[in-house]
């Protein structure tokens, strides 16, 4: 993977194109006696069965992906019920000899899928039960009379070829067209290369796969923000696919495309939390996404992959690595969405996000507990009257060191409003910071906020009598939430409030700021911690909060300082600082003097 590659000049226009609609072409049942009757001209059936269920090759998708189960559960998701769950482990258990267990009638099963299917709508347990099916009927051909078989592989055939000249109808859903127009018809290549109508399936099908790796991933292998919750889905038919392209015949997935699902490997280990899972899914089973991930480094990955997946599941130490392992965090404007990381290992802090269109969804993760995931954009009211949307989220400022991930968002709001969204990731410090900005008022209004704090919902929260602080706790102590904009005595805190669930702030002026402090470092858990909104001061006169604010953090022995002007970069001063810039953040050192971590003018 070269720099080349690396290349971020697409525009969001292509993220839209569409295909021209194409007539579909169906096989019917007279061609299917009369691929029989030219079969049965040289052998009877039974013979062309039992020669093609005892063949060695093509091999099985569990022994081509090097796999002690069914690679097809990679894709299983909370969509998948459990019919579909078990028609895989049934089909999965097929053997090229009879066994006990298996129905004692195929043909009764293959009748009423096939009847149970001509009404099904494209969905992913639809297409995974044809995808079981494609790579089980060699097998089954033994098992059923030679109409049942190709009733069944008519319709997997007439399916797949559907698919391909109606992509556009999954555009959508990008993980329902892949299964249906490329895994599909490459599987069928697959396995009855010598069957002219399923080797012509291979070309379109390098074409799907080759024309979606390129749509919907960037330049570093990054999936657009829509596409970010079927990622595992996309990762896993196109590892599978990638796989099965050595074996068959003829040309191969597009060299552009390939180096795609290269970048796309080494974003996901970034992505992966540290039970295995992947950020933003819901039920799935850590185990297959790590099965899934091993395989998909030895499909398209190298050894600094590997050593990155090393670090992340705690087998090595990057200091052990004979590489410069690449930072843990990452961003794409293309793809809308960043995830912000404090380092390669298991125990390490994480927030994720993406900011498609008017949304913004974010989780924040440590030491393999998720802390929150879900929608986070603040309602606000002026005057009462609540501020719409009326932009997408636009990336203002992306910054990433050895002490920091930083990222900066705006969106802008009716009535000349702008609202920004700044999140920092302490990476030594073990902290997030995270605080939304509301500028672009004309005179003052009164103005409420609310942000929401999604939680998961195995996180406790652990409230203090006096102060204003709120622990977070799974099967472990997490960290604390600090509302730096409030009191830090709920006796003296008239502005707002916080629960741990929602941060309410209200104010009178021409901008609003609203910090939170996440302290996520177990080893603080037990020194007191304090905060302070500090005076910010401009030739001798004292600035209002909607002019500019800062902040102290004490936690134990350590101190940091938050800085921010809603009114551009002048030259204030707090604390004895002189500051200049727009927006900044440093840590107190043991001999009073302070070291930025990030300045921003």
């Amino acid at each position: 993977m070269t720099s080349t590659a690396r290349a971020r000049s697409r525009s969001k226009s292509e993220k839209k194109q569409k295909k021209a609609t194409v007539a579909p072409v169906t096989i019917d049942w007279e061609q299917g006696q009369q691929f029989i009757a030219d079969l049965e001209q040289h052998a009877p059936w039974q013979t062309w069965a039992e020669k093609l269920a005892s063949r060695k090759r093509p091999t099985t998708l569990r022994k081509l992906m090097r796999q002690d189960r069914n690679p097809l559960e990679w894709s299983l998701d909370a969509e998948c019920e459990t019919p579909t769950r078990e028609l895989l482990k049934r089909l999965d258990s097929v053997k090229r000899q009879w066994h006990d267990g298996e129905p004692a009638d195929w043909s009764a099963v293959v009748d009423d899928w096939l009847s149970a299917a001509a009404t099904r709508k494209a969905s992913v347990p639809f297409a995974l039960e044809c995808l079981a099916w494609a790579n089980t009927l060699a097998r089954l051909a033994t098992r059923l009379p030679a109409k049942n078989w190709w009733d069944l592989f008519a319709f997997l055939l007439n399916t797949a070829l559907e698919a391909q000249v109606a992509r556009e109808r999954q555009v959508n859903h990008a993980l329902v067209s892949q299964l249906f127009s490329a895994e599909l018809p490459l599987t069928l290549a697959y396995w009855f290369p010598p069957v002219e109508l399923c080797s012509a399936l291979a070309t379109p099908a390098r074409k799907a796969i080759s024309e979606a790796m390129v749509e919907l991933l960037d330049g570093e292998g990054m999936p657009q923000a829509r596409y970010v919750r079927q990622w595992r889905g996309l990762l896993a038919s196109w590892t599978r696919c990638v796989q099965m392209d050595g074996e068959v015949d003829g040309g191969r997935i597009d060299k552009q495309a390939k180096m795609h699902y290269e970048w796309l490997v080494r974003q996901t280990i970034r992505w992966r939390r540290s039970n295995g899972s992947f950020v933003f899914e819901e039920n799935s089973k850590p185990r297959c996404g790590d099965e899934l991930l091993k395989a998909a480094i030895r499909c398209g990955g190298d050894q600094l992959d590997q050593d990155c997946f090393q670090c992340a599941i705690g087998k090595l130490e990057p200091r052990q690595s004979s590489f410069d392992l690449p930072s843990p965090g990452e961003h794409s404007e293309w793809a809308e969405s960043a995830i912000l990381r404090s380092q390669w290992g298991p125990k390490s802090i994480y927030l994720a996000m993406t900011f498609d269109s008017s949304r913004l969804i974010t989780e924040l993760g440590d030491r393999g507990e998720v802390i929150w995931s879900g929608d986070d954009v603040p309602e606000i009211r002026i005057e009462n009257e609540p501020l719409q949307i009326t932009s997408d989220w636009e990336e203002l400022c992306w910054s990433s060191d050895d002490d920091m991930d930083y990222i900066e968002l705006e969106v802008r709001l009716n009535d000349s409003w702008r609202l920004q969204r700044q999140i920092l990731l302490a990476r030594r410090d073990r902290f997030l910071f995270s605080a939304d900005v509301l500028i672009g008022g004309t005179e003052p209004s009164k103005i409420h906020y609310s942000r929401p704090i999604p939680l998961n919902d195995q996180v406790e929260l652990v409230h203090d009598d006096q102060a204003c602080e709120i622990g977070i706790k799974s099967k472990k102590n997490l960290g604390c939430m600090m509302p730096l904009a409030l009191n830090e005595w709920k006796a003296g805190c008239h502005l707002g409030q916080f629960d741990g669930q929602s941060l309410q702030r209200s104010a009178v002026g021409v901008g609003l700021y609203v910090p939170l402090f996440v302290d996520l470092d177990p080893k603080r858990q037990r020194k007191s911690r304090t905060w302070r909104q500090l005076t910010v001061a401009e030739q001798l006169r004292l600035v209002n909060h909607d002019e500019a604010v800062a902040f102290r953090v004490q936690i134990g022995q350590q101190n940091w300082a938050f800085y921010r002007s809603l009114s551009g970069s002048i030259n204030r001063t707090f604390l004895g600082q002189n500051v200049i810039n727009e927006f900044l953040v440093a840590r107190f050192l043991r001999d009073g003097e302070i070291e930025t971590l990030i300045e921003i003018e």
